[in-house]
């Protein structure tokens, strides 16, 4: 035997081995799992149970993504997203709830999605059967009436039933104002008579006398909008359009929430963002209209830094009448509007102060119809019925 063939012989299982453990340590490596992709989803507090369930559900269909889910008071979220602590897919009732987060630039234009619209619903104790509508409210029986505050748009909501229905007035002396989560609490344990919140704030505490015909205020709405800095990745992606399917929006809709309507700005049909104290005149000035050209235009009426909110999410409407020409400044200032003449409603008298000004969008779907309605309106009919509410249209 050759001297060195046992040298040969004995390395080569040596030369294996050291290769073998190379193959090894790199496949253990590349074995070893990635990093999940993570979704950051932001919820204001009274809609965490439904978005905590719409999460669950994500995760079980996409398990290879982590969801990070924030809950807490409007307030405290949009200080927390404008000073970059927070970033994600924010959902929370609308349109008032926005605003906060509109006015410091926190939510990415034209990103929002319509979970489900909110009815109102008239809340008493169970059993109680007075009051059994919204017109029984002024009745001498009932003292207290429980609202959400102000910066709501349930409370907003309920102000305009109450003065469709023709109680406002007479209501008005008996509310008392809460946070939404409280109205229920307020209603079930006798400290109020009767209470008006969404659906989705409604428990086994208290009953549902009435649900409010949708028609008498402005829709309130859940609504899913990415926040300005999102990290738009697979799993950011992925909870989007899971939010788009049936099934995610299901935990809402078994509070008594409903299926958001279709854009009414369709063919002939104008889209009109109004401030809410201009709403007789444009009534009238909308039924004329409808009249005489056969052109419907769906109002929606709320103030304009409400309006303002909306067209950022949605990038969606054709007219927009503020009640000031500040309105129409932010709004042109922000990119909304049009190159176009606007009218400008000018108080006849001293009764009002300032100039409202119409002007036309530019995400409008209808110039033709828009440019119709801008000369009714400062025509001999749109001044007639201006001049009823003492105002000039001045084009």
């Amino acid at each position: 035997m050759h001297p060195n063939a046992f040298v040969t012989a004995r390395g080569i299982p040596v030369v294996f081995f050291f290769l073998l453990v190379l193959i090894a340590g790199s496949l253990s490596q590349s074995a070893e799992p990635a990093a999940q992709e993570n979704v950051s989803v932001i919820c204001t507090a009274g809609l965490q149970p439904s978005v905590t369930a719409i999460v669950n559900q994500f995760k079980t269909k996409y398990p290879r993504y982590a969801v990070t889910l924030v809950s807490d008071e409007v307030g405290s979220l949009q200080q927390r997203v404008s000073a970059g602590q927070l970033d994600g897919v924010l959902i929370t009732i609308g349109p008032k709830e926005l605003v906060p987060f509109d006015k410091h630039d926190c939510l990415l234009p034209g990103s929002g999605i319509l979970l489900a619209d909110v009815p109102l619903a008239l809340i008493v104790r169970g059993g109680r059967t007075i009051p059994g509508n919204l017109s029984e409210l002024d009745r001498p029986e009932i003292h207290k009436v429980a609202l959400a505050k102000v910066s709501s748009s349930m409370n907003e909501g309920a102000i305009e039933a109450l003065a469709a229905a023709g109680v406002w007035d007479a209501v008005q002396p008996k509310v008392m104002l809460y946070n939404p989560g409280e109205v229920v609490g307020q209603v079930a344990g006798g400290q109020a008579d009767a209470g008006i919140i969404g659906m989705q704030l409604v428990n086994k505490l208290v009953h549902v006398n009435q649900l409010i015909d949708t028609r008498r205020y402005l829709p309130i709405q859940i609504v899913a909008v990415q926040t300005s800095h999102v990290n738009l990745n697979a799993a950011t992606k992925a909870f989007l359009a899971y939010l788009q399917t049936d099934k995610a929006r299901a935990p809402l809709y078994q509070l008594g929430l409903t299926r958001p309507k279709a854009d009414r700005a369709t063919a002939h049909r104008l889209l009109l963002s109004c401030d809410a104290t201009l709403r007789r005149p444009v009534d009238e000035l909308i039924a004329a209209f409808h009249k005489k050209t056969g052109i419907t235009v769906v109002p929606i009426y709320t103030d304009a830094d409400s309006l303002l909110a909306l067209f950022t999410i949605g990038q969606t409407g054709d007219l927009f009448l503020p009640a000031t020409m500040a309105g129409i400044e932010r709004a042109t200032q922000r990119g909304f509007m049009q190159e176009y003449p606007v009218i400008l409603l000018t108080p006849a008298k001293a009764a009002t102060t300032g100039q409202a000004p119409l002007g036309l969008l530019k995400f409008n779907k209808n110039p033709r119809d828009a440019k119709i309605f801008f000369e009714f309106a400062s025509g001999p009919e749109g001044e007639a019925i201006f001049a009823k509410y003492n105002l000039d249209a001045q084009p």
